[in-house]
């Protein structure tokens, strides 16, 4: 009786430690993404030309690996995969960490469970580009910002911890693999975030 746990009465201090530890623990994630968005904006290393993957693979992997966060954010997750796509060159892991930055960012702009998000890949008749397309249904990016959504260090979630590299290494993995990321946005409507492939080319 009389003593305190953290400036707090043991009764209180019992109430709060649940939270306490939550928040401990979403700190340390935090912590560890940024470092980890740091190694890969400095990591220079090539993909390995030789690996073939799967597109649609490596969409369903990376919605396995944020199945927690999507659950949270939205009630409504549509998978439309096409069918018969060639297989592309580079590495699957690198791609699947693109698609996972990209399915966080669709999570973070909806404001609503009840607004959707809708993953899809395909092939381009004209370009014969593989795409996938990741749309939500969020607050949208307003013009200014999007012209520098894949600058270095440029973000608009510093309060919440974001770094500003994500999308700008999401953008240097893909130009590793011949491909591209383009964004259309309407603020109040939501974002596409799509990353297009070349197709592999036969040995």
């Amino acid at each position: 009786p009389g003593r305190k746990l953290g400036g707090l009465k043991p009764e209180r201090a019992a109430e709060a430690f649940p939270q306490l530890m939550t928040e401990i623990g979403d700190s340390a994630l935090r912590i560890k993404q940024i470092v980890n968005d740091l190694k890969d904006f400095a990591g220079q290393d090539s993909p390995n030309r030789d690996d073939r993957f799967d597109l649609n693979r490596s969409a369903e992997v990376a919605v396995r690996l944020t199945a927690n966060h999507l659950k949270k954010a939205t009630a409504h997750l549509n998978l439309q995969l096409a069918t018969g796509l060639p297989p592309l060159k580079g590495s699957a892991q690198r791609i699947e960490q693109v698609i996972v930055n990209l399915l966080v960012n669709a999570c973070d702009a909806l404001t609503d469970r009840e607004q959707k998000i809708r993953i899809t890949s395909g092939r381009n008749p004209k370009t014969q580009e593989i795409f996938l397309c990741i749309r939500d249904e969020g607050c949208g990016i307003p013009p200014e910002q999007l012209a520098h959504i894949t600058d270095p260090f440029f973000t608009t979630r510093r309060e919440k911890g974001g770094t500003g590299l994500g999308l700008s290494v999401s953008a240097r993995i893909l130009k590793e693999h011949g491909g591209r990321l383009e964004f259309v946005s309407t603020p109040g409507q939501g974002t596409a975030a799509c990353a297009y492939f070349k197709v592999a080319a036969e040995d």
